[in-house]
């Protein structure tokens, strides 16, 4: 049996040991304000895609079910937030939220009866 089981080193990780929770993880790996700064930007996230679904903008659904989804599965399994796939996975969804609720905001300005 024990030469069926192989152990997967996680180089990303100091010691290749693997925690099977990301906060737990993030904070072993950067300290306190990593994880600080992880927990902010999953609630940012969260809440803007709330504002945009809010607005009826369906992307906003899928930011914010994204990354609740994300958020509890960190609860149970690391999430290699410093693997290049996984990083512009996140980044390309948030970023298309941020931009759409950008152009929401101009389009509001330019409706505004004092704008010139």
């Amino acid at each position: 049996g024990e030469k069926l089981i192989r152990r997967i080193d996680a180089p990303w990780q100091k010691g290749g040991t693997y925690v099977h929770n990301a906060f737990l993880g993030i904070w072993l790996i950067y300290g306190l304000l990593g994880l600080i700064l992880f927990v902010i930007l999953y609630w940012k996230s969260i809440k803007l895609g709330f504002e945009l679904y809010k607005k009826g903008v369906l992307f906003g659904l899928i930011l914010l079910t994204f990354c609740c989804a994300q958020t509890l599965k960190n609860i149970v399994w690391q999430t290699a937030i410093t693997f290049p796939n996984v990083t512009i996975i996140y980044i390309l969804i948030i970023s298309i939220a941020i931009r759409i609720k950008q152009m929401i905001l101009v389009q509001g300005n330019l409706n505004h009866p004092h704008h010139i």
